[in-house]
This record gives structure tokens, sequence and C-alpha cells, in this order.
């Protein structure tokens, strides 16, 4: 049995506390995987935005390093331990990653502005 960190339900089905929360229908447990989910997509968006998908689009690539930086970040906006960041890469673009609700917005800055969002309303 497992027990919801949020709300405290016990779950007969599940094994652990971890298992428990991501199967609750608590509106905190659904929050904390909408924002998991949210962040899943910005991943795929800044890899899209700055990594192999950014020639495509007609944009400089950014060091293999800077785009692993960038999903690191989107993980901690989506663990809700940052609310917004931004990173200037010199000569490049701006980065601005945030979230509001359950969306996270990923821009790329350089002159005109490319922008996702990811998430459910």
């Amino acid at each position: 049995m497992g027990t919801c960190e949020y709300c405290g339900q016990v779950l007969a089905g599940a094994e652990t506390d971890e298992e428990a929360t991501a199967e609750c229908l608590c509106f905190e447990a659904t929050a904390r995987r909408k924002r998991v989910n949210a962040a899943k997509e910005a991943k795929k968006i800044v890899d899209d935005l700055f990594g192999a998908g950014a020639e495509a689009r007609g944009l400089v690539p950014l060091a293999d390093g800077a785009v692993l930086a960038l999903r690191a970040l989107v993980d901690l906006i989506g663990r809700g331990d940052v609310q917004k960041v931004a990173v200037v890469v010199p000569a490049i673009c701006t980065v601005r990653i945030a979230i509001s609700g359950n969306k996270i917005t990923v821009d790329r800055v350089e002159g005109k502005k490319v922008s996702g969002v990811a998430g459910e309303n």
C-alpha cells in the first residue's frame, strides 16, 4: 500500500508512496502530473528550438551542453523549484522559460521571438 504525499489517501493497489501519488485523483497530485507532462513537452520544444531541430527552423543550434542545461532548467520549473529563468547566450539568443498555471512557455529571442507552449489549461 502507498500513501499520496499530498492528501494522505492510502491506495491499496500502489506499492510505494510515489506510485500512490502518481495515481491519486486529489487536486495537488493531478496538478503535479500536469506539470510533469508539460515539462516533458517543454523538453521537446527545447530540443526543437535550441538543439537538433533548430537548423530546420533556420536557427543556430546551441552547444549540446547548453541544451542539456536548458532541459535541466525545465525540470526545475516543472517541479516547482523555479518559476521562470532567462539565459543569455552571447552572440546567439536569449532564452526565457516560465510556468504559468500548468503551461510552460519556452521563448527564443534573437531579433525575432520564437515560442512554444507545453501543457494543458
